[in-house]
């Protein structure tokens, strides 16, 4: 039986010999631990760690089955986040504690990404040099120490509210980085990094306080656990996943590169705790142009049940002269081919949201998977779902509010003309057809359906269907397969 190793096809002995990617120096990956746990703990915090205790058995000559399964996973993964730290290409920009945790991930697998072994370990290197020559001053010592002993009493024994003067420090390194590396971030009335840095540490306790930030989210990875905006713990690679590989430090950066993919604009996402922008208005229509759902390179033939994607399908307008707004169609149709996702193409089978729709989970439209956009929920019946012969079919009863409103006059208009579903894949199997790789979903978790504007699925269907009161009264499902008849043939 071939070993399908290093790539599917091959038939060579599950090594690190024989992979396609260079393995990193282990010797510097043992003294980064030992001596620089802060740079250790920059990225690859759970499976990372994981992986780097496997590294050392096979780096010891253990040949057990788990650690074949994790050369294999390896392999995979380097593949994934090959691209990670490209933004280093530069060499004039700084590393700090979040802009390099892509590269520390790499370490933690022993793989070398496009940067090469010696930029890696030179951008490490600076850090280090950064990390040993940094030093508060004792008057923001003492600043720090003010703040925290004021919180501690505004929020008595709440462990979701704790915090230490070791995480303070944390925030505020965090802030004056931001001041020197993102100068566009900083507001036109601050005038100097430690300003910035305070501002970070009065937004975080307040986070703490009130269990939510005024603004935009960061430093969600120093939060206690208990707190509901927590990322303590995740892995940053999970995090970086979900908002893809196009990461800019500055507008200009992304806008130009939302050129060359064929969208305009930008948008912006916060990746531990760091501002990042992104080509593209939004991340679904990022997401539907480049394949990525969660970016990364390659693709992963074993499932992560935590990683939430996102896919779309084409969708067409249907309109009648009557009162009652509903929104029909087709978040997903069964065995039909996905466009190119980025070195794969995807199928839904039939079955696959069988178990999801009889566990009956709080389901939620929206408008480009937005949760401030609500158009209806399967709990209080305004999103029905049903499983046909087609695929997974949809019916939304919009609410009479400006959302509603607007989203109706936007499919009118064509300007959104798709469906997406975001899920949790259980169960997948990967085959290929002439070097295609083919990954076909058998059961997933379904968290929401929403109108969007781009495609990843060309074959199903939406529409805005006006259904007058006597229609409600009547058999809703014979009004909904007239209206998918009529999206169908007006497709053909």
């Amino acid at each position: 039986m071939a070993t399908d190793f290093p790539k599917s096809g091959d038939d060579l002995e599950v090594s690190l010999d024989n992979s396609n990617f260079d393995v990193f120096p282990h010797q510097y990956a043992r003294d980064l631990k030992e001596d620089f746990p802060e740079i250790w703990d920059a990225g690859g915090n759970i499976r990372g760690n994981d992986a780097f205790e496997i590294w050392k058995r096979a780096n010891r000559g253990v040949e057990s089955e788990m650690v074949l399964d994790w050369i294999r996973e390896r392999e995979a993964w380097a593949a994934r986040h090959f691209e990670d730290g490209s933004q280093f290409m530069d060499e004039d920009l700084s590393p700090n504690l979040s802009n390099i945790a892509g590269i520390v991930a790499q370490v933690k697998w022993g793989t070398v990404g496009v940067l090469g072994a010696d930029r890696m370990t030179g951008v490490l290197d600076e850090m280090k040099v950064k990390l040993e020559e940094r030093q508060l001053t004792p008057a923001i010592e003492k600043g720090l120490e003010n703040k925290l002993e004021e919180h501690k009493e505004d929020v008595g024994d709440d462990p979701r509210k704790q915090t230490t003067l070791a995480t303070l420090e944390k925030v505020f390194d965090r802030g004056v980085g931001a001041y020197k590396t993102n100068p566009q971030s900083v507001r036109p009335t601050v005038t100097s990094p430690e300003q910035w840095a305070y501002a970070r540490v009065n937004s975080f306790l307040y986070a703490l306080r009130n269990l939510r930030f005024r603004s935009g989210k960061h430093d969600t990875d120093l939060l206690p656990e208990e707190h509901p905006l927590s990322t303590k713990g995740e892995d940053m690679d999970e995090q970086r996943a979900r908002v893809g590989t196009d990461q800019y430090t500055t507008e200009e950066e992304a806008n130009d590169r939302a050129e060359a993919i064929g969208c305009e604009g930008s948008h912006q996402m916060t990746v531990d705790g760091e501002t990042i922008f992104m080509p593209c208005s939004t991340h679904g229509e990022y997401e539907s142009l480049t394949g990525e759902s969660g970016g990364g390179m390659g693709y992963n033939r074993k499932a992560n049940p935590k990683t939430l994607e996102v896919r779309t399908s084409r969708a067409i307008v249907v309109d009648d002269e009557s009162e009652l707004p509903t929104i029909v169609g087709y978040a997903s149709v069964f065995d039909s081919e996905s466009r190119d996702l980025g070195q794969f193409k995807e199928i839904i089978k039939p079955g696959a949201f069988d178990r999801a729709l009889v566990e009956e989970h709080d389901v939620r439209a929206l408008v480009d998977h937005d949760p401030k956009m609500i158009l209806g929920r399967s709990k209080s019946g305004t999103l029905r779902m049903l499983v046909d012969e087609v695929g997974l079919r949809v019916e939304i009863d919009p609410p009479d509010t400006s959302v509603g409103r607007d989203t109706i006059e936007s499919i009118r208009r064509g300007d959104l003309d798709s469906m997406s579903f975001g899920f949790v894949v259980r169960d997948d199997q990967w085959t290929e057809d002439e070097g295609q790789a083919i990954r076909e979903i058998n059961d997933l978790d379904l968290f929401d359906v929403s109108v969007v504007s781009f495609p990843a699925y060309e074959d199903t269907s939406v529409a805005v269907r006006r259904f007058n009161r006597e229609h409600c009264r009547r058999d809703r499902g014979l009004s909904v397969e007239l209206a998918r008849l009529r999206v169908l043939m007006n497709e053909g």
